[in-house]
This record gives structure tokens, C-alpha cells and sequence, in this order.
């Protein structure tokens, strides 16, 4: 366990343009790999020409276009293909000009922006052009609430999210969902200052979580997205918190006697996994996320074992991390700790393992020949037993680490120092499209929200 035994010592106003209810026709589940679709998005131009709606317009514009573009099944059609003119009412399309072979879209975004009572109203419509009648899936109205870029950001998430719900049969978008990570610093005597920061899921509004000039490690989301368990050095000994993300408040949550480590919860947020060293060496536990009615759950006195996930989809299953077989390995039990099963056969250290949100795969990174030197973040499948390498497959790209998965099962954020620093980045369940999100300090540990609300 070399690795891990370092650790452990707005209001937004909508409303319809036009309803004619419609299901997506799109049938697409979470597997990473469906079938793409072609999508248009010519520009939203402001009708106004105040300077500052026409910069928040191209912000929205960048926004949108980027959301849809990593939402893992769209294909944006690049504009030099459209056609020429402005495109910000029903009467500006002609569905011949977007679906010729030149062009070959099957799905049409188009409106404008507008200035009104000191907010900007954005008129927002997707159409599906592969059909003649009841062609608008989506047309709404969307008003800023104000003139800022974080309200017009958001807006432009929720519109984003609209239309991957919508294509996708209710497949929700997660481009309002957050990631939480550990930004690292030193104070004025050079001691390691590690918070716990919270960030929209593109990497925008970055904004600290805790305050503690101490060190806070391993954030971990509830379900509902309001609160985060995490590991706190402040009282010397680490221990399991928990905080607000609505109000920073601390909530409560027992002190322990040992060290606590690596905190999961349950997928109906009624349950904590952790590991604690309470028994001498660390073993997995099991609690109300209040600390109430806590229970052992592993008995390896010759062992440690940490890093729990539980299986999203029943909740009946918790995935972990023990070095009982000599090197730090895999293993899948019950939620109560019986009937464990290591499940990586291949050798090397696996380590921080986090369960899709279908229950079928694992990401995890794994230091799979110790020659290389590299962890690098691969995903199991329980079904056929198979593991995908995702980091570092065709060059070295330093060390990947901490993968979580997105809410959608779609991506993937995880910590690497590719760039000589350790940074956080996204990716597509399948390696493709990364994201830098962060690029200022050091940072790492990532953990990626619920639904965003």
C-alpha cells in the first residue's frame, strides 16, 4: 500500500415560445460510442446594440456551443457549411439549405438575444429536420435574470442541457453539474495548505468550499449535490466532515478515535463508507451520513482497506481497495462486507475506484506494470471482466489519478500532471476530448457532482 498510506497519515426565468409535446426520437442509452448526430448552430446575434449584450450574446454563444460539443453524442457542423444570412426566426430557415448533402444536418438550433429591463432574453428553438409537421422540439424563451456572465453562463447550460434531454430521451445534460477538487498552496512558512474548492463542470467560477489553512482531502459528493464529506487535518488527526455546498456550513459528524479516510456515499444519501483506523489498522465502515448507527463492515487485521464506492444503481454493492493479496488490488463485496471478491487479476497497484452510474463499469487508476512507473486511469467491465486503458495508452502523459465519473456515465474527471504540475481534466468515457479545467497552482483529487439542480 505504498501509495495510499501517504494519504491516509439563480434565479433563472423560462418560459415556452410554443408546446407540441414530443418525445426525443433518438434511443441512446450511457454507452459511450452511439451513434452521433448532426447538429447546426449558426450564431445568436443580439438585436441590441449595447456593447454589453453583444459580449454576453458571444458568451452564450461559446457557452452553448461548447456544451453540446463534449455532450458526447453530438456532432456540431462546422458554420464555413451553412449557409449564408442571419438565422433568428422560424421564417429566416429553409430546411432545404441545412439538410442538403453539404451540409447534412438533422438537427437545427437557431435564435437571438434581445435587451429588455436591464436583462437579456434570449429566444432559443431546436428543430428537428428530418420531418414536416411538428418539427420544433424546443422553443423557449430563456431571460438572464441579469446582465452578468455567470447568469448568462447558466442560462446558456440550461439551454444546453434542454436539448441533450430532448434528443436523447431524457438522457439529462450535465452542464450545470459541478466538480469538486483540492487546490494545493503553501503559507508564509512554506507549510502544505490543501482546501477543498468547488467549480462548474467546464471549469468556470471556481470558488473555495473550505477556508481552514489546513488540509482537506478526498471530497465526496451526496447524491442530492447539496453537501460534501471530505477529509480534514484541522483537528490534527484526520477526520471525516461534512459541509454545505448552499452555505459552507459545517453539519455534524462524530470524531473518531484513529484516522479517517476516503469518504462514499450511499447512492440514496442516507449512508456514509469510509475507512478508519479506530481498530488499530484501517477497515471499512459503515454509517448514517450523521456518524449515527455506525458498523464495521471488512475484518482484515493483517490487511488495509480503503477507498469504497458503492454501486449507484442498487446500492447493494461497494467496490474497494485492499492490500490483502500483498499489492493493492480491487475487490467487490456486499454492502454489509460479505462475500468479497477481488475483481483485477493483472497485477501492478489499482487504486481509487469509482462505479458508473449503471453499475456495469469501474474507472480506477492502476499502476499496471511497476516498470512504467505511470498510474493511468482504466475502466473495468463487470460483465466481461475486460479493462480499457483511457490515459497513456499511445505516449506518456505522466500520472493520471482520482477518476470520478460524471452523473450522465459519459465522462470522466481525473487529476494528472501531463503538463508538469498536477491539474484537473474531463474526458469522454471512451478517452477522447479532454478538457484542461484548471491551470493556475497545483491541483488534484476531483469528484464530480449530482444532476445540477
Amino acid at each position: 500500500m505504498k501509495r495510499l498510506i501517504p494519504f491516509l497519515l439563480v434565479l433563472l426565468g423560462i418560459a415556452p415560445l410554443s408546446s407540441t409535446p414530443r418525445q426525443g426520437q433518438i434511443k441512446a442509452g450511457t454507452n459511450v460510442g452511439a451513434q452521433e448526430v448532426r447538429l447546426a448552430l449558426p450564431t445568436f446575434e443580439s438585436k441590441s446594440a449595447d456593447p454589453n449584450a453583444v459580449r454576453l450574446t458571444a458568451l452564450f454563444n461559446q457557452v452553448l456551443r461548447d456544451d453540446l460539443d463534449y455532450s458526447g453524442n453530438i456532432a456540431l457542423i462546422s458554420p464555413s457549411f451553412y449557409p449564408l444570412g442571419k438565422f433568428q426566426v422560424p421564417t429566416d430557415i429553409k430546411v432545404e439549405d441545412w439538410t442538403k448533402p453539404s451540409v447534412n444536418a438533422q438537427y437545427l438550433v437557431f435564435g437571438s438575444a434581445d435587451l429588455s429591463g436591464g436583462t437579456l432574453r434570449f429566444e432559443a428553438r431546436l428543430w428537428d429536420l428530418g420531418v414536416v409537421e411538428n418539427r420544433e422540439l424546443l422553443g423557449y424563451r430563456f431571460t438572464s435574470g441579469a446582465l452578468t456572465d455567470d447568469a448568462v453562463r447558466l442560462t446558456a447550460h440550461t439551454f444546453a442541457d434542454q436539448i441533450v434531454d430532448k434528443l436523447f430521451g431524457g438522457r439529462i445534460g450535465i452542464a450545470r453539474t459541478r466538480i469538486a477538487y483540492v487546490s494545493v498552496s503553501s503559507n508564509n512558512i512554506k507549510e502544505t495548505i490543501k482546501e477543498i474548492n468547488v467549480m462548474d463542470y467546464d471549469g468556470a467560477n471556481s470558488a473555495p468550499l473550505t477556508t481552514y489553512r489546513s488540509i482537506s482531502i478526498m471530497p465526496a459528493w451526496s447524491p442530492d449535490s447539496d453537501k460534501v464529506a471530505f477529509i480534514s487535518f484541522r483537528s490534527k488527526t484526520p477526520q471525516l466532515e461534512i459541509m454545505s455546498v448552499l452555505d459552507r456550513r459545517p453539519l455534524s459528524f462524530p470524531s473518531m478515535a484513529g484516522t479517517a479516510n476516503s469518504p462514499a456515499w450511499s447512492p440514496d444519501g442516507s449512508r456514509i463508507a469510509f475507512a478508519s483506523s479506530k481498530s488499530g489498522n484501517f477497515e471499512l465502515y459503515a454509517s448514517d451520513w450523521n456518524g449515527k448507527n455506525m458498523q464495521q463492515i471488512t475484518v482484515s487485521p493483517k490487511s488495509i482497506e480503503v477507498s469504497p464506492s458503492w454501486n449507484p444503481k442498487t446500492g447493494q454493492s461497494i467496490v474497494f481497495v485492499s492490500d490483502r493479496s500483498g499489492t493493492q488490488q480491487l475487490y467487490i463485496m456486499n454492502a454489509d462486507g460479505t462475500n468479497p471478491e477481488r475483481i483485477i487479476d493483472e497485477g501492478g497497484d489499482a487504486e481509487y475506484p469509482s462505479w458508473s452510474p449503471d453499475g456495469q463499469n469501474i474507472v480506477f487508476s492502476w499502476l499496471r506494470n511497476k516498470t512504467d512507473g505511470h498510474y493511468n486511469v482504466y475502466i473495468h467491465d463487470l460483465v466481461s471482466g475486460r479493462n480499457t486503458q483511457l490515459t497513456g495508452a499511445t505516449q506518456d502523459q505522466g500520472q493520471n489519478e482520482r477518476p470520478s465519473w460524471s452523473p450522465d456515465g459519459r465522462h470522466i474527471v481525473f487529476a494528472s500532471n501531463r503538463t508538469g504540475v498536477s491539474q484537473i481534466y474531463t474526458m469522454l468515457a471512451n478517452g477522447q476530448k479532454v478538457r484542461q479545467l484548471t491551470r493556475n497552482g497545483r491541483n488534484e483529487g476531483p469528484a464530480w457532482s449530482a444532476f445540477g439542480k
